[in-house]
């Protein structure tokens, strides 16, 4: 091998190494979703999939999928003990995005229950269990009608600190809206 031969397969290794599609560079960038930082998921994923669910862990337990255009993750329940299945995928979300609780409360993250695994006739939807739940939005001391009023009004509103916005990920959606629903009635 001569000299060029050496020069020119170490220009092509070192352009390789750095290509966007590598995993060893690209799984060290992080990426933004309402306004965290977060290990990139979304490493080598087509426009296509892009454009719908994709699935980053699946458990006996639990799955956790994100959608990429709306910036939401869920996290489906599998199987009882459903608190045990609970804290074993907040862990690996968390684990996965490589952040903390207070960073994965400004995400959008439902935790989907079917109706087989919960008391109710219907799937409950649940917000992360180490967060808050500020549905009480006027501080009268129960959650009711008034908040999900204040909900609805404030529906699609972005920004900080809105009081509406109960998860925290900077805008007043369905997740906010679901939070109170599921809280109806409840005393503070």
């Amino acid at each position: 091998m001569n000299k060029n031969t050496i020069l020119t397969i170490t220009f092509i290794t070192i352009l390789s190494l750095l290509s966007p599609g590598n995993p060893a560079i690209a799984a060290n960038e992080r990426i933004i979703i309402h306004s965290v930082s977060v290990k990139n998921i979304l490493i080598n994923k087509t426009p296509d999939q892009l454009k719908n669910e994709i699935e980053l862990i699946s458990r006996d337990n639990y799955q956790i999928a994100y959608i990429h255009r709306t910036g939401y993750f869920i996290i489906r329940i599998l199987s009882a003990p459903i608190d045990q299945a609970r804290k074993q995928s907040e862990t690996t979300l968390i684990n996965l995005l490589d952040i903390n609780e207070a960073q994965a409360c400004k995400l959008s993250v439902l935790e989907a229950i079917p109706h087989e695994l919960n008391d109710d006739d219907r799937l409950k939807e649940l917000g992360l269990s180490f967060c808050n739940n500020d549905a009480d939005i006027n501080r009268d001391g129960v959650i009711n009608g008034i908040d999900y009023a204040r909900v609805v009004t404030h529906y699609n509103r972005i920004g900080k600190n809105i009081a509406e916005d109960i998860n925290g990920d900077e805008i007043v959606n369905s997740l906010d809206l679901s939070l109170v629903i599921k809280s109806l009635g409840e005393r503070i």
